[in-house]
């Protein structure tokens, strides 16, 4: 609204908006409903993966599932949950007459994966994706001994398209150094 502008009952006279925490909608397949449920009681937290260019993603971990929905969407089928997400501001300028710019770091309406955790492994090694080499049946991950690098079988129990859920049957020992980018070369 301008000074002397005419406004009529009920027209919004601004938008305010404050960035510092987002909600992430979460849609889920109807079926993930007691999955969810068990996560959001356990307190596990969730890592979203948002998009920050064209190839790159940004992981952001230990989220919490603030909400959910208490009923599947009619249309989709989807079941809808909230997640927090803390935000930053990344650049805060102000103007020579005094006006004030704040750029978040996250915006409203990016695109978000969220990887929500459904189980519990104990006592097992998670190593990014890229720092498991995979020829035929086999896996190996090159590990650091005295300046070069030894490669070692390992057991897969699990992977998806960031991590892999290593057996810890001794043959990788946890706080040694592997390679966990561009192993294959």
């Amino acid at each position: 609204v301008n000074k002397g502008q005419h406004v009529n009952t009920g027209d919004p006279l601004c938008v305010l908006a404050d960035h510092a925490c987002l909600y992430i909608q979460g849609k889920a397949f109807e079926q993930d409903a007691a999955v969810l449920d068990k996560a959001a009681n356990s307190d596990w937290k969730v890592t979203a993966a948002i998009e920050a260019g064209a190839q790159d993603r940004q992981m952001v971990p230990g989220l919490p599932i603030v909400y959910l929905a208490n009923k599947i969407e009619p249309e989709s089928r989807a079941f809808l949950f909230y997640v927090e997400l803390p935000n930053t501001i990344i650049r805060n300028r102000q103007a020579p007459d005094g006006h004030r710019f704040a750029g978040w770091r996250f915006k409203p309406g990016q695109r978000v994966d969220l990887l929500v955790p459904v189980e519990r492994w104990a006592d097992r090694i998670v190593l990014p994706l890229g720092a498991v080499v995979q020829d035929g049946a086999e896996s190996y991950v090159f590990e650091r001994n005295d300046g070069h690098f030894d490669r070692r079988a390992v057991r897969v129990e699990y992977r998806d398209q960031y991590w892999a859920v290593i057996l810890n049957d001794g043959t990788l020992k946890p706080g040694k150094e592997v390679i966990v980018s561009g192993a294959y070369q």
